[in-house]
């Protein structure tokens, strides 16, 4: 198993749903919060699927940009809102060799 894997399904109390795949910066532009907030309020979609968010690399929220930061702070804060504990995965580091791992995930799981 790809480290990766281990990485992302620690995060899932059923890692074997199929999972929804966002992979890209916390970047302001590219709405993940909106992703979130649409899963979050959905009850079939959150039974039938895992959401796994790779939002770059990140060691100190408070030494990101204020845009990423922004983002990531909404993030957390929808996945508590909703309680979506144990059904998003937002892991903290990946590698780009990681990348092709990370979509053979999110396709094994379909």
């Amino acid at each position: 198993m790809p480290p990766i894997w281990s990485e992302v399904m620690r995060f899932f109390t059923n890692p074997h749903k199929p999972v929804i795949l966002a992979l890209s910066r916390a970047d302001p532009k590219k709405n993940l919060t909106t992703l979130l907030k649409a899963f979050g309020e959905s009850r079939p979609l959150r039974e039938l699927a895992n959401l796994m968010l790779i939002m770059g690399n990140r060691d100190d929220i408070d030494e990101m940009s204020s845009g990423n930061a922004s983002v990531l702070v909404t993030v957390l804060k929808l996945i508590d809102k909703y309680d979506l504990y144990g059904q998003v995965a937002y892991p903290k580091h990946h590698k780009q060799s990681d990348v092709p791992d990370i979509y053979r995930y999110s396709a094994k799981t379909k």
